[in-house]
């Protein structure tokens, strides 16, 4: 038999790996990444392919060993990044930070050096595995474009800054983490997931700066073409000077200070007085990264032999940077009738500034959702295309935008219309359960409870659900194992952590509950739940100064949230500072006119202060927007008394004394002390 070259046979073994994996036939790509490593033993690309099948298999410690392995004698990007992505999942973030930081000099920069001018990659330009190919691929919008068609097995650039922004994140690095998903973004402005990894956590992002186009008026389909007319009039590419996205940790701002991290809505069971915990979403966790800005060379691989597979194929993270620009210039030498025609480059240019439009309007919604500009975010979603507003994942951010103005009609129409797109979607379904949980209807929650545990009862989010079903039915004990199950799926699910605290809370075991409040804040130091609920266990214990303290801080994350006012207004009473009380519920009557908290604690405090007619005049407010509160028309009756309106008075005592049979002595003491008068 005629002995055949070994460099086609190895080439031919990563097509069948690649195609296997292609195709989700993970055993097949399994046994021909074996194969490959027994034709090459010591080469890393044939190492990073055998890890990466069996990370996408899920074996992660195995993966790990060959990638470690690997890199003990390599300098090798594809295989310092599958063994980061390994330590996230096997919690061994430092690891992987050290692991991509110790080869910068392999990815950082080199994309953009190479095509500072504009050169492009032509298409079918695969021999050489230049830099611009391998750590810059996403670019510039014609490689953007064409990526399907060219894309590659190993990270590019912005991948590992991602990664490195995700390690950080983990480690509770937040500075670094902000830092390195900058960079992801600058490289990539469709990174979405990192743009609200950075809203998130604080820092004031220029979605103009980011995207480099008009972030005005509503979008339709027409904007294609017209983005197509002007796409050559303007620059599409981001410097890193004028980016638009501050670093919040040189210096603090009144700004950064008010940046939630979620959207949700008060748990509270009725307009009257907030002595029930708040049921608050998990916030996204916040982020971190680390800042790398100096340039270096790639480098030579470390291992002295090279393999075939070097030899005839050598990737940017074993290129010298000579051999880089070579590989350039051969390519538009050999290439140049690759290169697309100027009307479909033009086109192309023409739809990546439409996408452009369109991500920035989903950037402005993030930057208003994490501010609790809720009005303004749902005009952000109600501008867009009906396509695009009839998607899960709008339906989601629409739902918990009303829940968290107390719109709950509303709200539940949205997530109702999510199920019926996708009945199987986990996601945002605790908020869901949630708001089912305000609303008390237990027959829907019920059948959500046990519709998601046959989905999948290995999700955190899953129990939480059934945790806010046994809460519903008051059975907290069930309840509080349920809410343990989901954080002993995932321990960082701040949620769960909050819903145990208000049960506890809720069962007046403080200490139990203090500790879950704590817990939350270790994993996401701006859930201002978690602080609202210290503050209420500060208040039942009479520590009033360490109630404000958290209630102000609560406050500060999320400046309009009524709930929070109040309880500020609440502090200040117990503190002899009525006047001050008194303008933290005048503010929170302003920012939601049509509730009746702020009113029914405004209408309170002028009782206690003795002004009657005020407190008449507020209490009958009350009456209109909570007609069925029986505490309102309790004191209504008393108002009414000390006005000598016998008749009024009388009345409002009969309609408490029909709405809260329990209150039945308080009431009628009221209504026999009125006959002694008489």
């Amino acid at each position: 038999m005629m002995e055949t070259d070994l460099t086609y046979i190895i080439q031919y073994l990563r097509s069948i790996v690649i195609h296997s994996l292609d195709t989700f036939n993970f055993a097949n790509a399994e046994f021909a990444a074996e194969r490959l490593v027994a034709a090459v033993p010591g080469d890393a690309d044939a190492i990073y392919l055998y890890s990466l099948v069996l990370y996408r298999q899920q074996k992660y410690k195995a993966a790990f060993n060959r990638a470690a392995e690997a890199l003990e004698a390599n300098e090798h990007l594809g295989c310092a990044y599958i063994f980061a992505r390994l330590c996230l999942e096997l919690n061994k973030y430092k690891e992987g930070v050290f692991r991509l930081l110790s080869l910068t000099h392999l990815y950082n920069g080199s994309g953009n050096s190479l095509l500072s001018s504009g050169e492009f990659m032509p298409l079918g330009g695969t021999s050489s595995g230049s830099a611009a190919s391998q750590t810059s691929v996403f670019t510039l919008p014609i490689q953007r474009h064409s990526y399907e068609q060219n894309r590659l097995i190993y990270p590019e650039e912005s991948a590992v800054y991602h990664l490195l922004g995700e390690l950080y994140k983990a480690q509770g690095d937040l500075k670094n983490s902000i830092l390195n998903y900058q960079k992801s973004l600058r490289l990539n402005p469709f990174d979405f997931s990192a743009l609200q990894e950075i809203v998130s956590a604080g820092a004031e992002v220029s979605v103009r700066a980011i995207y480099k186009c008009s972030s005005g008026g509503p979008i339709s389909a027409k904007d294609m073409a017209l983005s197509a007319n002007s796409a050559t009039s303007g620059t599409t590419s981001a410097s890193s000077d004028s980016f638009g996205i501050s670093n919040p940790f040189s210096a603090p701002s009144a700004a950064h200070q008010f940046l939630p991290p979620e959207l949700t809505t008060p748990r509270i069971l009725n307009p009257g007085i907030p002595d029930a915990p708040l049921r608050r979403s998990h916030g996204i966790n916040i982020a971190q990264s680390h800042e790398q800005s100096s340039f270096h060379p790639p480098a030579a691989r470390l291992s002295g032999s090279k393999t075939p597979t070097a030899t005839a194929k050598s990737f940017s993270h074993m290129r010298k940077k000579s051999e880089v620009g070579e590989g350039l210039r051969s390519l538009k030498r050999n290439n140049s009738a690759s290169i697309l025609p100027p009307m479909a480059t033009h086109e192309i240019e023409g739809a990546d500034l439409y996408l452009r439009r369109l991500y920035s309007v989903f950037a402005r919604l993030a930057k208003c959702f994490f501010k609790y500009d809720c009005y303004k975010a749902i005009r952000i979603l109600e501008s867009l295309p009906g396509n695009e507003r009839d998607t899960p994942w709008v339906l989601a951010k629409l739902g918990r935008l009303h829940y968290e103005i107390v719109n709950y009609s509303q709200s539940k129409r949205f997530f109702v219309r999510l199920r019926q797109l996708d009945r199987t979607r986990l996601e945002d379904m605790e908020y869901y359960s949630t708001l089912l949980w305000h609303l008390h209807e237990k027959v829907e929650l019920t059948y959500l409870a046990n519709e998601l545990h046959d989905i999948d009862n290995l999700l955190a989010i899953t129990w939480c659900v059934m945790g806010n079903l046994f809460s519903l039915a008051r059975e907290t004990d069930e309840a509080i194992k349920c809410f343990n199950k989901a954080v002993a799926i995932d321990l960082r699910f701040t949620y769960a952590y909050t819903l145990k605290g208000h049960e506890y809370f809720g069962n007046d075991n403080y200490e139990q509950a203090l500790e879950c409040f704590r817990y939350s804040l270790h994993y996401d130091p701006r859930h201002y739940n978690a602080l609202y609920g210290i503050g209420m266990v500060y208040i039942n214990l009479g520590e009033y100064q360490k109630a404000d303290y958290h209630f102000r801080k609560a406050v500060a994350i999320n400046p309009i949230n009524i709930i929070l006012i109040c309880c500020v207004g609440m502090v200040l009473e117990k503190l002899g500072k009525k006047t001050a009380a008194l303008r933290q519920y005048e503010l929170a009557n302003k920012l939601q006119p049509l509730n009746a908290l702020p009113i029914f604690k405004k209408a309170q405090l002028l009782f206690s202060m003795q002004q009657f007619p005020q407190a008449l005049k507020e209490f009958e407010i009350v009456r209109e927007l909570a007609p069925n509160e029986a505490s309102v028309h309790f004191l209504l009756g008393q108002l009414y008394q000390i006005q000598h309106d016998k008749f009024q008075a009388i009345r409002e005592f009969t309609i408490a004394l029909n709405l809260d049979p329990k209150g039945n002595y308080l009431i009628r003491e009221a209504m026999e002390m009125l006959k002694d008068e008489a």
